[in-house]
């Protein structure tokens, strides 16, 4: 009898919810659904991740993942490489997907020696990391400037020059950043969310790297919203922008709250509601109340999974300024049929663009207040144009991961 094809999912960190987190567990159902047999794996792991229940998939929690407080960041490295020795020799894998750079520089060594091969995600090259200096070493230098140059607005978190370090912290910075990039290149295939994603693992590691979108279950594109979650922050009923996000600075929802107050004056029925949580929280609220705006903007706070496209469903804009290239909130948002607002440095699909759904703007208050403006102005957008949005569905991009794994799986060692 064949046995059946085993895959591990490796995310050495899960410890908060988030987009990343949310791939992990969506991946592994896939891939079950698939036939492979899937075994989720992290160093470390907080059961919190699972988003409120939504998600039940086994995690292995693997052992010897002592942290950096009792042993040092040095002695903490030899021991999570040791765990996954550990861990790969004895599970034996037909093969590893990794969920990052990270994830490959721990892999790397472990792995060449269980002759186990790995895949990985790249869903965000240390350029959007605004602390991890590895960006500044010198086997980056050259693809960071590059970075910059096509980057105007990314300089609000990714200064050009190399911030001052001793020379100790200066020689850790280049040994991590090159077993990252001897991890990134040792990965069987490379893939990311988006071909700019891809163009910037060209830069910083020489290799190729492939694009791949996903986002909502194909059901989101039928999806009918249950009620109106959002009824108690209506103004008179009137209209609802609404912001999800983690609330921390690359997300930028101060933005978000500055455009509505330009645009609220003249529109004292619309109110702005902010879903999640973060470190930023008390800095946000701190703005809403010194721009005189509490009746008008609202903390909503953490919103489970299963609500949340209740609560996207029953918005009438959707506003994402974030500093991204990609993510995941305001294409589900697009499967419901909303008029969404994002930050010209998103990457913009022929049929996405197509649907009519997307205001674009300049990450300013001036260009996404007048696109917020234009957003509420336009009439209720016809809901047949999602139907253009099925090739971003999880269905289509995991059919595709899986194929990509099976021809990795189907090639040991590494290239």
């Amino acid at each position: 009898m064949r046995r059946r094809r085993k895959i591990a999912v490796f995310c050495s960190q899960l410890l908060d919810y988030g987009g990343a987190e949310r791939l992990v567990f969506e991946e592994a159902t896939h891939l079950r659904e698939a036939g492979w047999d899937v075994e989720v794996a992290a160093l470390r792991f907080d059961p919190k991740v699972r988003f409120a229940g939504a998600y039940g998939e086994p995690v292995r929690e693997l052992s010897g993942s002592a942290t950096p407080g009792r042993v040092g960041k040095a002695g903490s490295f030899v021991a999570w490489e040791l765990a996954l020795a550990r861990w790969l020799l004895g599970s034996r894998p037909d093969l590893v997907i990794a969920l990052s750079a990270t994830d490959c520089a721990l892999l790397w060594a472990p792995a060449a020696l269980a002759r186990v091969p790995y895949i990985t995600h790249i869903n965000g090259t240390i350029f959007w990391f605004p602390t991890d200096r590895t960006k500044y070493s010198l086997v980056h230098r050259r693809g960071l400037r590059r970075i910059l140059d096509v980057s105007p607005f990314s300089r609000e978190f990714v200064p050009s020059r190399r911030p001052a370090m001793a020379l100790r912290v200066r020689l850790k910075s280049e040994a991590a950043a090159l077993v990252h990039w001897l991890g990134v290149r040792g990965a069987q295939r490379r893939v990311t969310f988006s071909r700019r994603m891809a163009w910037e693992v060209r830069q910083l590691y020489g290799v190729a790297a492939e694009e791949l979108k996903g986002a909502f279950p194909e059901a989101a594109l039928r999806y009918e919203p249950k009620g109106d979650p959002l009824g108690r922050f209506r103004i008179a009923g009137g209209p609802v922008v609404l912001n999800v996000n983690r609330l921390e600075s690359r997300k930028r929802v101060e933005l978000a709250v500055r455009a509505f107050a330009a645009v609220a004056a003249d529109r004292p029925d619309v109110s702005l509601v902010i879903g999640g949580l973060g470190p930023d929280a008390e800095q946000i609220d701190a703005l809403i109340k010194d721009l005189a705006l509490s009746s008008r903007v609202f903390r909503a706070g953490f919103i489970p999974e299963a609500d949340l496209p209740d609560w996207i469903g029953a918005c009438e804009v959707f506003i994402h300024p974030n500093w991204a290239e990609f993510a995941i909130a305001p294409y589900e948002a697009l499967a419901l049929g909303k008029k969404v607002i994002w930050s010209s440095e998103m990457e913009m699909d022929p049929e996405v663009a197509a649907t009519g759904l997307v205001y674009v703007a300049d990450p300013q208050v001036g260009p996404m207040a007048a696109q917020l403006a234009r957003a509420l102005d336009a009439p209720a957008p016809d809901r047949a144009v999602t139907a253009k949005l099925r090739r971003y569905s999880w269905e289509t991009y995991f059919e595709a991961l899986e194929r990509t794994a099976a021809e990795a799986a189907r090639r040991p060692g590494r290239r």
